[in-house]
């Protein structure tokens, strides 16, 4: 690791904001759909490890409010661990500030002490979409696309949107729906230069798209299964894990990261294992290592419950990356086994 010759000084790396987009940007959409890609195999390996992550919610049980502490580690060659705190607050928005703030800390295998300390915001974001697009690369072989669908015209939904670009799916149309109507309007001027792109007045707009990202802050499932996916064999990323009603993931040929945590924390997929406890879901890593396959003949729908290993995966390499761009805080850590209170 770049860090290796502060272990045992007391010094820690520190990465702003500033530098982790600039790192993220320069691994690009396409090294980091398969950077993920890699990670979700290497996790079915048994290469990294995803202890169940830590949700506090802020305020009342309906409040959207929450934090989550997803900690990982990851054995082999460059072994590490770390863990992102990231709260998510969706009326940051309206107040001018972005929905979820995060720190993302990495520790030495060897000693445990941490090493270095970054922005972890951009790193779920990208971390979120470049997943998104692995998966789609797997759940939808044909790239040339009628129609786009996007509920919710927030960051993570353009960072998807780019992504699928970058590997190689195109579209006629990208049909942008979300509550906020100005929102939605902003979000498909900026997305012109990938294809032609318009705001939807209903979601029922976005019955003929063939492949629909959902990234909302929704805390209850409010979408049914539109006709058209049915008949169209859409491909749904469901990132936001709560926008499909249980009945609509019934009928689909469902895909998880993880099935136990995919089905747990009132997500819509475990709804639906209790309404009809036959639900099925297939890991997308045994999709990649071609272990298994989908029925053809239902929607399929990608619902990623968002791992802590990709998060790492995702830091490691951007510390890796980080050359001068690395701050150092000196003095952060004590370094004296001795020293204690007076």
């Amino acid at each position: 690791m770049t860090t290796s010759t502060h272990l045992g000084s007391g010094t820690v790396a520190w990465l702003s904001a500033a530098a982790v987009r600039a790192i993220l940007m320069e691994i690009g959409h396409r090294e980091g759909a398969s950077l993920m890609g890699r990670a979700y195999c290497d996790h079915a390996a048994g290469v990294l490890r995803n202890p169940d992550s830590l949700f506090f919610k802020l305020g009342e049980p309906a409040e959207p409010d929450r934090v989550i502490a997803l900690a990982a580690s990851r054995d082999g060659d460059s072994p590490i661990f770390g863990v992102k705190w990231i709260a998510s607050v969706p009326d940051n928005v309206a107040r001018g500030l972005p929905r979820a703030s995060a720190v993302m800390v990495l520790n030495d295998r060897k000693t445990g002490r941490p090493v270095a300390i970054m922005d972890g915001s951009w790193i779920s974001l990208a971390r979120t979409a470049w997943s998104a697009a692995a998966a789609a690369q797997v759940l939808h072989p044909r790239h040339q696309l009628g129609t786009l669908g996007v509920v919710g015209a927030g960051p993570l939904s353009a960072c998807v949107a780019r992504a699928l670009h970058e590997a190689g799916f195109r579209w006629r149309d990208m049909r942008v729906f979300d509550l906020n109507t100005i929102r939605a309007a902003e979000f498909s001027e900026d997305m012109t230069d990938l294809g032609t792109a318009s705001a939807a007045r209903a979601i029922d707009q976005l019955d003929d798209a063939e492949l629909v990202v959902f990234a909302t802050s929704a805390v209850d499932p409010h979408v049914g299964l539109l006709p058209g996916w049915m008949t169209g064999k859409a491909t749904l990323l469901h990132l936001s894990l709560r926008d499909l009603q249980p009945e609509a993931l019934t009928a689909c040929s469902n895909v998880v990261d993880s099935v136990r945590l995919a089905t747990s924390h009132g997500t819509s997929l475990g709804k639906a294992v209790s309404v009809d406890p036959a639900t099925h879901a297939v890991e997308l890593a045994a999709l990649l290592l071609g272990r298994q396959s989908l029925d053809a003949t239902r929607p399929r729908c990608f619902s990623p419950f968002g791992m802590g290993m990709l998060d790492l995966v995702l830091a490691a390499e951007v510390l890796t990356r980080a050359g001068t761009r690395i701050q150092w805080l000196e003095g952060f850590l004590d370094s004296s086994p001795a020293s204690s209170l007076r």
